[in-house]
């Protein structure tokens, strides 16, 4: 995995690292079944999409057709559809499932690869129901998940196997991705690529040049001091670029967030003080931070278009071209800090080769403390059909 960094050396050696993580969640369309209408609104968010992570937080939503009182999940490495065979994503596993959503209750069923949900669900109503400690996939690449609704939890055991279904109320499909890279493209008749580059301009159509050597999404920020070292200084807001570029056939769009690992901070955190190390704060001002004040934030520049683009890609929040922001929230329940991130933009639907800069920025105070500042920030996309 590709890791932007930003470096400053300001009369200690002060650094911060941001590190960009990817995650698309891409559900599947479904035939309909005689017995069972089809989920609508479908998707499913991953607080990490690293293969091989442990402790994932998979948040399910759908909306219903039919009243139900029980839900299965089943995950598959090769295909979404309910009845047919399935065989288990490598590595992946529901043994320690369980579900932080209040009146519901989670257990693995399937030798662990899947969850039965026991959950009062109306008809025609939106449900989420997150699910916690699954543990991803340890292979890169498309899995699938298919949720089927039932009567009760009676009704939910009558799914015994893959292509033993009994007797579901409604069903749907997911895709999902797991990476390791910075581009990832996941496709089983909708799609999602979604990829990031730290080059000195915008990427190529399709992602091409996005994992090119050289392109690597690293940032030095800082001031030089003549002798080809930077620095944070006073004087100054120190910045460095990141793009992306955005491709899907989501109806509902995309929705691109931001997550930091800077937890009750949000901002730059300096390495090795146990307290009072959250010397570098967010910027969560409507209005830009000026030079020789101690903040962090982005900037999210409006889309340009690639060859052949198409869609519409609007900054979300206080995200804007002008004013640096980082999305921080105290407590950490929402925003940056929080498990699904900030969302900084979305598309209205489907989009091509549409591109977006962010810019970093950082400055110090004449009395910031010298030392390492440090933030790894994930971009996570995720798709709504």
């Amino acid at each position: 995995m590709k890791t932007p960094k930003f470096l400053d050396r300001r009369v200690g050696s002060t650094f911060a690292a941001l590190a960009i993580l990817l995650g698309a969640v891409v559900p599947a369309a479904l035939p309909a079944f005689a017995s069972a209408d089809i989920l609508t609104e479908r998707s499913i968010a991953l607080s990490s999409s690293k293969a091989n992570d442990s402790a994932v937080t998979y948040n399910v939503k759908f909306k219903t057709v039919g009243g139900a009182g029980a839900a299965v999940i089943d995950f598959c490495s090769d295909s979404p559809i309910p009845g047919q065979t399935c065989t288990l994503p490598t590595g992946l596993t529901t043994a320690s499932v369980n579900t932080s959503t209040s009146g519901a209750t989670a257990t693995p069923i399937l030798s662990n690869r899947g969850v039965k949900i026991v959950y009062t669900m109306a008809a025609t109503t939106s449900i989420t129901v997150d699910l916690t400690g699954i543990h991803n996939p340890t292979a890169v690449g498309t899995f699938y998940a298919r949720i089927l609704t039932y009567a009760d939890d009676t009704a939910a055991g009558g799914y015994t196997s893959a292509t033993a279904i009994g007797s579901p109320i409604d069903q749907g499909g997911v895709a999902l991705a797991t990476t390791t890279a910075i581009g990832i493209s996941a496709s089983v008749r909708e799609s999602l690529t979604f990829c990031v580059a730290g080059y000195t301009q915008e990427i190529s159509d399709n992602c091409g040049d996005a994992s090119t050597v050289g392109h690597e999404p690293t940032l030095v920020l800082g001031q030089d001091d003549g002798s080809g070292s930077k620095a944070l200084a006073s004087n100054a807001i120190s910045t460095g670029d990141i793009y992306t570029q955005l491709s899907t056939n989501a109806a509902g769009g995309v929705t691109v967030s931001m997550k930091s690992n800077a937890v009750g901070c949000g901002g730059l955190v300096r390495q090795g003080a146990a307290t009072n190390n959250c010397n570098i704060t967010p910027e969560t001002g409507t209005s830009s931070f000026l030079a020789g004040a101690a903040k962090f934030g982005v900037t999210v520049a409006g889309a340009t278009d690639g060859t052949g683009a198409f869609g519409t890609i609007t900054n979300s929040g206080n995200y804007d071209a002008s004013d640096y922001y980082m999305g921080y929230v105290s407590g950490d329940a929402t925003g940056v800090t929080s498990a699904y991130g900030d969302p900084i933009f979305s598309s209205d639907g489907p989009a091509a080769n549409k591109n977006n800069k962010l810019t970093f920025g950082a400055s110090v105070a004449p009395q910031t403390p010298a030392g390492n500042y440090k933030a790894s920030l994930n971009l996570i996309a995720t798709g709504i059909y």
